[in-house]
């Protein structure tokens, strides 16, 4: 229902892959590729367009690409609420509205109120504001959103100005494990082989959102007699069937994997090339004795038989073991990047690298090498790198989340501390993560100017000086991206619409400002120039993507035996990191120990995510509002056992309280969730009119990587009038 009701409204019922063949037909005759940017899987897909001659004009259903990893054929719930989210937020409703879009650009008033004004005016006031920003030794930072394929030009508009204050929501919405993942194998990209593994060890998910294509091959591996096996807090939505849960508590899921190491090098299963594979294991294999079965059942809040029975099925499947924490923001929570430390580890003492049924290690492209330089500027150009700051510190200062972009920590810290004086984003409400929206207005008020470049006026953006409003994902061309997996895929999204109303494609918005700052812009050329020119070395074109959407390449990807080709300087995993040690973090992967001890007596760890279903129901749609109601996904999910010892029952009211606040949530009772933990269900991070669980969590930096610890949160839970 949800879906049908999210997708354009064809005539036609959709089939379960939200397509049939009538629309199918349809999207052979007008149909247009593009990107999904719910998260940063950016599934490609197809949109059926709607023509005068078929029906009224617009966007109709999404096919999802067969060739795309993550979509295999079909689109998440938010994938297909999409295109409505998209139209809605394209609406322009004047410049006093705070619902859709601008149609034009909106400068703030002094009484916090908006007026519009011309492009002209926007861009010479904003880049007067810029000049006297850095003529006061104040620097201008950019906030990218990880999900914008084009966000490339925002990277290109600071390196422009001269900055290296360049922040990133990928650093607080996964990429912590993506941190700790380069200080092990590099720039490389582990991905699980989970086809053809015998055990499949999901990791993490219930923090991330799980892709039709994961869901797919989770379901396959079953079907063809694999054992599948979740280490999680909770059983995420859209989970297939599984062998067995193994319930633990968020941020300890590396507890269990380093008891899972310790048997193997007890059981003597060692693979036998793992020396030659891994630089510092035999140091690591004298800290894994202190990681016994009862050691990780403490620290995980799991059964120690759980744990025992886990270990039983690692050891038996070795060395054909996928473990598997690739949904799109999964490791979320705190201990993410030691966690994906350990994963690496494990990996390579189960001699599991570009074997069948393990991890294949496949080589980052150059077009993301090149992302990487745009955001942090190379070793040669130390003055530049100093001015922002992103030279690793030994002061505890968490660099190390700034190997791709600095964290949203990082920019609240630079502005609070007057570094910063201009705020370029085109992503405001992911301030969310790292501030309420009160501490926010006083930080952005503080800057000389700050622009939010959006397709939509969010609450965040609403506090900035400058609303520019820009092209969604539909009315502009897309930068390429890649899709890793064994044979990568190649995507890049076309313009389906025209835009509406006076709006313009980042790229333009970008080289405007940077002109109007007086700086160079030919940024934008050049960044194209780099795209054609990746596209060309993989044996495509910007023609053959505009048609297709998804073309996989296999030279991109590697094959079964080949030698894994790791991205650091011993071309090993790394297992000792004297990066981790500076910064704080641990100089061998390990356990971050933190009060993760099992909560009680009515306190409880925070879990919260964005469920795909109900970050639909940000669109206007009826029927999606109708299906979270009727299947109750927007209340607090606990532990049955749990709730019945406080004394709450099923769709009783009850207070979440922590240090940063209280709110009344319905009680929904379930088995799938750890004992020690509740789960509030983050529809969108802005949240005008709903509850926002993130008011309940004071954010503090992980050590040593310095992106948000929610797996730290606590909050207490009872029943009102109790």
């Amino acid at each position: 229902m949800a879906l049908a009701g999210c997708s354009g409204g064809a005539d036609a019922e959709p089939n379960a892959s939200g397509s049939n063949s009538a629309m199918d037909a349809a999207a052979a005759a007008a149909g247009a590729a593009s990107c999904c940017t719910g998260c940063s899987a950016l599934c490609a897909f197809r949109a059926c367009l709607r023509t005068a001659e078929n029906g009224d004009a617009g966007i109709g259903r999404f096919l999802g690409s067969a060739a795309h990893p993550e979509s295999v054929g079909s689109l998440c719930a938010y994938g297909y609420a999409s295109a409505e989210m998209l139209v809605s937020d394209a609406s322009a409703s004047g410049a006093e509205g705070e619902a859709g879009r601008a149609g034009a650009p909106l400068r703030r008033r002094d009484d916090g109120s908006f007026e519009e004004t011309t492009w002209d005016d926007a861009l010479a006031r904003i880049g007067e504001a810029l000049a006297a920003a850095k003529g006061q030794g104040r620097s201008v930072a950019v906030l990218v959103d990880e999900c914008d394929p084009n966000g490339r030009y925002l990277y290109g508009l600071a390196d422009a100005l001269g900055s290296r204050r360049v922040y990133s929501y990928a650093s607080d919405g996964g990429s912590d494990a993506r941190c700790g993942e380069l200080q092990a194998i590099g720039a490389s990209r582990a991905v699980p082989d989970v086809e053809q593994a015998r055990l499949v060890v999901v990791v993490g998910a219930s923090s991330g959102r799980m892709t039709p294509g994961h869901a797919a091959r989770l379901t396959a591996a079953r079907e063809r007699g694999a054992v599948v096996v979740l280490v999680d807090a909770m059983v995420p939505f859209g989970m297939p069937a599984v062998d067995a849960w193994v319930p633990v508590l968020p941020g300890t899921e590396a507890a269990l994997l380093l008891a899972g190491a310790a048997a193997l090098v007890r059981e003597g299963l060692e693979a036998e090339g793992a020396s030659a594979c891994a630089e510092g294991l035999d140091a690591w294999k004298e800290s894994l004795a202190s990681y016994t079965p009862a050691w990780a059942a403490r620290k995980t809040g799991a059964s120690e038989a759980d744990v025992e029975a886990f270990l039983a099925r690692l050891c038996a499947a070795a060395p054909a073991c996928a473990i598997d924490a690739s949904c799109p923001g999964s490791l979320r929570f705190g201990n993410a990047a030691e966690t994906a430390r350990v994963v690496c580890a494990l990996n390579a003492l189960l001699g599991a690298y570009n074997v069948a049924g393990g991890t294949f290690v496949v080589p980052e492209t150059s077009w993301d090498a090149a992302a990487r330089y745009y955001a942090t500027g190379s070793a040669e150009e130390e003055d530049r790198a100093a001015d922002g700051g992103f030279v690793p510190r030994a002061d505890g200062g968490a660099p190390l989340a700034r190997v791709e972009a600095g964290s949203l920590f990082d920019l609240v810290e630079g502005i609070e501390a007057g570094e910063i004086g201009a705020l370029v984003t085109g992503a405001p409400e992911v301030l969310a993560w790292a501030c309420d929206a009160e501490r926010a207005q006083r930080m952005l008020s503080s800057l000389d100017v700050s622009v939010s470049i959006c397709a939509g006026r969010g609450q965040y953006a609403r506090l900035c000086d400058f609303i520019l409003p820009r092209c969604s994902s539909f009315e502009e061309p897309g930068l390429p991206h890649v899709a890793y997996a064994q044979k990568p895929a190649v995507c890049r999204s076309a313009a389906l619409i025209a835009p509406a109303d006076d709006v313009r494609p980042l790229r333009d918005v970008c080289c405007g400002i940077a002109e109007a700052a007086g700086v160079e812009s030919s940024f934008a050329q050049e960044i194209d120039a780099r795209a054609e020119a990746f596209l060309a070395d993989a044996g495509l074109s910007s023609e053959a993507l505009g048609d297709s959407g998804s073309v996989q390449v296999a030279s991109l990807g590697v094959s079964y035996g080949d030698a894994p080709l790791f991205a650091t300087g011993s071309g090993k995993v790394e297992l000792r990191s004297a990066a981790c040690a500076d910064a704080g973090a641990l100089e061998v992967c390990g356990f971050a120990d933190a009060a993760n001890a099992a909560p009680e007596n009515g306190v409880f760890r925070l879990l919260v995510a964005a469920l795909p279903i109900t970050s639909a129901a940000r669109a206007s749609s009826e029927a999606v509002r109708a299906f979270v109601g009727k299947e109750r996904l927007d209340r607090m999910l606990i532990n049955a056992e749990s709730a019945r010892a406080l004394g709450i029952a099923e769709d009783d009211e009850v207070v979440v309280s922590s240090s940063s606040g209280s709110q009344t949530w319905r009680a929904r009772l379930v088995g799938h969730i750890h004992p020690g933990a509740v789960f509030l269900p983050l529809a969108a991070v802005e949240q005008d009119d709903g509850l926002s669980p993130l008011l309940l969590v004071e954010p503090h930096a992980t050590a040593g990587f310095g992106t948000p610890d929610l797996s730290q949160a606590t909050v207490t839970v009872r029943k009102v009038g109790a």
